[in-house]
């Protein structure tokens, strides 16, 4: 292998790693294309918070929705056991649940997500 190539595949492999790692600090953990602004208030109608999700395609007909914010949630609802909240977006209720105890993320059904959102649903 001549000098000239291998200067060339050395400069190459910085290049590719150099591109590498700057995706690993800029690109988003968490898909800004998919994020659902989500309101939550318990059955009184007081606000528990405002949350970021995703939804994740589930089965049988079912979305889950995973929450950016996984330390506030947990806190949030972690003395909420059996208690019901409700998912607003933009003001308008989707869905209505029982919390099961401190929350990562919940299991929907898709046909109750705001219409933008039920084609945008990734694995």
């Amino acid at each position: 292998m001549s000098t000239s190539t291998k200067v060339f595949v050395g400069v190459l492999i910085v290049i590719v790693m150099g591109l590498t790692s700057l995706w690993g600090v800029y690109a988003p953990t968490f898909s800004e294309a998919y994020v659902l602004p989500v309101q939550m208030t318990d059955a009184s109608g007081a606000t528990l918070g405002n949350f970021q999700c995703r939804p994740v395609a589930a089965e049988n007909g079912k979305t889950l929705l995973v929450f950016r914010n996984k330390d506030f949630l947990r806190q949030t609802t972690g003395g909420m056991v059996h208690s019901r909240i409700i998912l607003s977006y933009k003001g308008v209720p989707f869905f209505e649940g029982t919390v099961p105890g401190p929350m990562e993320a919940i299991e929907i059904p898709t046909a109750s997500l705001p219409a933008p959102y039920r084609n945008l649903t990734q694995n």
